[in-house]
């Protein structure tokens, strides 16, 4: 462990994995409680675009990639709260047109010279000075604005019809939801890649259900998951030379299943009894 901290890659990694374990823990039960993982998964594939539209115009890629998927967040949300009922199509529109406007862009692009790779599966170890300073500032918007608006948000949760009735601004506070899960689709991008996102995004998230009475514990849970698979999946691929988007995923899933599984025989145990 400590030859491993003499490099800066894995110091800049461990801090990486970190801020986006932080992130994770803030935005994952928000996503989970308001059953919005496919949405999710739809902001990450729509953000390969972003990717595509960068290295067409020359111009610097997370930057590029956060500002396109800020406004296909916006536009989803707004055309989604005036048509509902269309919510999945408009999750697949985004999920499917993403991906094929950044392949087309890319096709366009002639002599380019990136690791897709990397956007696509994740490439912790390559994190910058520059990508953490990034991170962080994404990690301290995303943190004040749950710190001001926690308890409107965890009212929105169980009730949306409630939360009007109260006077809340449902509209505004969706359009904020969807807004911070595309900004946590980013951050997650060299961690994990557009691929895995919504597994890390998630899966912790589930877990931390498990050990949780509220919301504010559930984020608390969620961040210590993201964080122990994050640290064990960059161990895992600087030791075994694997891809560090994927172990950290691999050991998700692990986790995942044996605590799936537990309750499963655990409750196969209690029916033999009764």
């Amino acid at each position: 462990m400590v030859e491993m901290l003499g490099f800066e890659f894995m110091r800049n990694a461990f801090l990486a994995a970190f801020l986006a374990s932080l992130a994770c823990g803030l935005i994952g039960p928000l996503v989970v409680a308001n059953r919005q993982v496919f949405l999710a998964g739809g902001m990450a594939h729509a953000a390969y675009g972003g990717v595509g539209l960068a290295l067409f115009l020359s111009l610097p890629v997370l930057p590029v990639v956060w500002l396109f998927t800020l406004v296909v967040s916006v536009l989803f949300a707004l055309i989604n709260l005036k048509q509902k009922e269309m919510t999945e199509a408009f999750v697949g529109l985004i999920w499917a047109g993403g991906m094929a406007f950044g392949i087309l862009l890319l096709d366009f692009t002639s002599g380019y010279n990136v690791d897709l790779m990397s956007y696509l599966f994740g490439s912790i170890l390559t994190v910058s000075n520059v990508d953490l300073i990034l991170m962080s500032i994404l990690n301290l918007i995303i943190g004040f604005i749950i710190w001001i608006k926690y308890k409107d948000f965890l009212v929105l949760i169980f009730d949306f019809e409630y939360a009007k009735s109260l006077g809340l601004k449902v509209n505004y506070l969706y359009i904020l939801l969807v807004v911070l899960i595309s900004f946590v689709v980013v951050l997650l991008i060299q961690v994990v890649g557009l691929i895995l996102v919504v597994a890390l995004l998630t899966i912790p998230a589930y877990l931390a259900r498990r050990w949780s009475s509220n919301l504010a514990m559930m984020m608390f849970f969620s961040f210590l998951c993201a964080l122990f698979f994050s640290l064990i999946g960059i161990v895992l691929s600087y030791y075994l030379n694997l891809t560090s988007g994927a172990s950290i995923i691999a050991v998700a899933v692990i986790c995942f299943s044996f605590f799936t599984l537990k309750d499963f025989f655990s409750g196969v145990l209690r029916n033999k009894k009764v």
